[in-house]
């Protein structure tokens, strides 16, 4: 009994499911709609419901006018077949009116069996009916006939040549072209899917015969003259080696102009002396030029940093110095590697190197640079306000450059061995101007740059420059901003975080920061932001790149109050209220670059300087708590994450060992 039961259920379900079928078979077919007028043609092109449109026989042919059939008649975003009738050709007087359908993104016209007379013109070649208007549109013109009611013969045919110029062009992209000649005045084309405008979209050729029908179908005009061939008409691929001999020719001219503007300046100069040749500017910042160059002897990549400084800067020349003998240091997969360093004295305005290359007083991370240097101090009168400057084992008051932090008394700077500081410091915060002194204040004592001087040298009247270049690894992909910018951390579709790829990223730069803050180097990076982490390619890395620190040097010749407001986002409360520089701004502008990565944006954007200012100053009083807006789409863990690092209190801040401990537990849970 309960097996019947079972079997009628089943023979029930079984019914119900077939009668569904039937009921959906009607609405998975295609909907056809056959034509035999214009405005009946005009209707079913504009139905979106259609995807195949039928123009049926008619005596005598299909003639649409402009009123009847005018230009965007239909949007096309969807597969559409518009089909003539036969027997033979379906024959329709386009009366040169174009462009009566557009293709959008997504859509996907054939046409088939039609001959389109008085279609071509020499403003539009292509389709006649259609015109592709959005990346994704395809256009397929299978077994039909295209002409051009202008003409007698195909060569002397200014449309067609135009359709003939624009498919041999993809064989540049190795698209197939067939172009068969059938009598004096028609042509067979069979091409593959060639590249069209706008970027993205497609149109093909199958079996399409172009043609000329003048005095055939359509008189000719009284003035008209079938003039003879010309060179170019015989040969029109001669046409197109012009064009491109002009272009080369164009670009070597241009190459030639840049080349020896470029190499006019010292930087060229002086890095090919010590076997760097320079071949493209990447950027340039508060402290300097970077190039991209290449290792002479080993054709290695390189990037090259340029700082140009006056004699008369002594701490710019030191903080330059500093910056070259602490990344020289520095090897850890998250940094970025710093190969040499050397430098020469250049003169401004004749741009003339003075002094280049071996057996010049040049300092190289390979040989004693101190004596040079020792030199260019050397009876120097001391121009800054409020303190002294001691080469060799004294100490010097509001140093610059890459940091030391510890605890103690002013850090000393041994400019004689290239030895930082063998004392000890209480902390950034002494070096420059101690608790209580403000950048917001009116003094900037001790903090001005020495002026320019003029110098005579070898008779030659110009400024005297000392540039000091340093070969560093080359990151292939550019700045983490960049990626930032491009949506690279963002999902395409649903602007959603890429929680992975911030967390990865993250991860490298709160590594190379931890390297930084350890007790061995007890180094402050101070001048983090995303424009200073740059990304390389890792083949084996699933975001396809890794992020390494960068420019690790913090503020040539002083906190100048421009340096530091642009990069107001970065800084910490701190910074803005006592000069407190410690690992704890690191922390904090580390925040704000993870903010950066999930959201696309700066959290402080749209707000003026003195308003990102006012309220961090405000914050870090007391009187205000307010955190950084939440973000969506990332985990809870994240976003406190975010928000401990950007706390105002530096004291409340995670070190880097913390945070990259926290980033890794993240990791395994997402």
């Amino acid at each position: 009994m309960g097996s019947r039961r079972l079997a009628a259920r089943s023979l029930r379900a079984a019914l119900a499911l077939a009668w569904l079928a039937l009921c959906l078979i009607p609405s998975i077919e295609t909907k056809t709609v056959r034509t035999h007028t214009c405005a009946e043609l005009a209707e079913a092109l504009a139905d979106d419901s259609a995807d195949h449109v039928i123009m049926a026989h008619v005596e005598g042919g299909w003639n649409c006018s402009a009123a009847e059939l005018p230009p965007h008649t239909a949007n096309v975003r969807r597969p559409l077949l518009l089909e003539g009738e036969g027997p033979g050709l379906l024959y329709y007087d386009n009366n040169q009116v174009n462009k009566i359908i557009t293709i959008g993104e997504g859509g996907n016209l054939t046409q088939r069996n039609i001959w389109a007379d008085d279609c071509l013109q020499k403003t539009m070649p292509g389709f006649c009916f259609s015109v592709n208007a959005h990346r994704g549109a395809f256009t397929l013109a299978e077994n039909m006939e295209i002409s051009d009611s202008g003409c007698v013969r195909v060569k002397h045919s200014q449309a067609i040549n135009y359709v003939l110029t624009a498919i041999s062009y993809a064989k540049l992209f190795n698209v197939k072209v067939e172009t068969t000649p059938i009598d004096s005045r028609r042509l067979l084309i069979n091409t593959g899917w060639v590249p069209g405008l706008p970027v993205g979209s497609y149109f093909r050729f199958s079996n399409v015969t172009v043609s000329c029908t003048g005095n055939l179908t359509h008189p000719l005009p009284p003035d008209f003259v079938d003039e003879p061939d010309t060179l170019l008409q015989e040969h029109p691929h001669l046409l197109i080696g012009l064009g491109v001999a002009v272009l080369l020719m164009a670009g070597g001219l241009v190459w030639c102009a840049r080349t020896s503007g470029r190499n006019s300046r010292p930087e060229y100069e002086v890095a090919l002396s010590q076997g760097y040749k320079l071949e493209e500017p990447l950027g340039s910042g508060h402290y300097g030029r970077v190039y991209r160059g290449r290792d002479s002897a080993t054709g290695q990549l390189v990037a090259v940093k340029v700082i140009d400084m006056l004699p008369s800067q002594r701490r710019q020349v030191a903080a330059a110095l500093r910056e070259c003998e602490l990344m020289s240091q520095m090897e850890h997969e998250c940094v970025v590697k710093l190969h040499r360093f050397y430098s020469a004295q250049v003169r401004r305005h004749r741009h003339q190197v003075l002094d280049k290359g071996s057996g010049s007083p040049s300092m190289d991370s390979q040989r004693s640079s101190s004596s040079w240097l020792k030199r260019l101090f050397s009876g120097a009168s001391n121009r800054r306000r409020g303190g002294q400057t001691r080469i060799g084992s004294g100490s010097a008051s509001g140093s610059s450059g890459a940091s030391v932090w510890g605890s103690g008394s002013a850090t000393s700077t041994d400019l004689g061995s290239g030895r930082l500081g063998s004392g000890s410091s209480s902390g950034l915060s002494s070096t420059f101007g101690g608790a209580g002194s403000s950048l917001l204040g009116s003094g900037m004592s001790g903090l001005e740059d020495v002026p320019e001087t003029e110098a005579v040298v070898h008779g030659a009247k110009g400024v005297l420059l000392v540039q000091v270049q340093l070969v560093m690894q080359y990151c292939d992909l550019g700045s983490l901003e960049k990626a930032i910018k491009q949506g690279e951390f963002q999902h395409p579709e649903t602007g959603e975080p890429r929680v992975r790829h911030v967390v990865l990223t993250a991860l490298e730069i709160a590594r190379g920061l931890e390297y930084l803050h350890h007790p061995d180097r007890r180094m402050v990076h101070r001048d983090l932001s995303a424009a200073n982490v740059l990304l390389t390619t890792a083949p084996g890395d699933e975001r396809g790149f890794r992020a390494l620190l960068s420019d690790f040097g913090g503020w040539p010749g002083g906190l100048s109050r421009a340096y530091v407001l642009s990069l107001r986002s970065y800084m910490s409360p701190e910074v803005f209220t006592r000069y407190d520089v410690s690992p704890a701004l690191d922390v904090y502008s580390f925040g704000i670059i993870g903010c950066m990565m999930c959201s696309g944006k700066d959290p402080y954007e749209g707000q003026t300087p003195a308003m990102v200012i006012f309220a961090k100053v405000r914050s870090s009083d007391g009187s205000s708590g307010e955190r950084l807006p939440p973000i969506d789409g990332i985990p809870a863990e994240l976003q406190q994450l975010l928000w401990d690092c950007t706390a105002h209190d530096k004291r409340s801040r995670p070190t880097a060992a913390e945070v990259v401990r926290r980033l890794e537990g993240l990791l395994l849970t997402i």
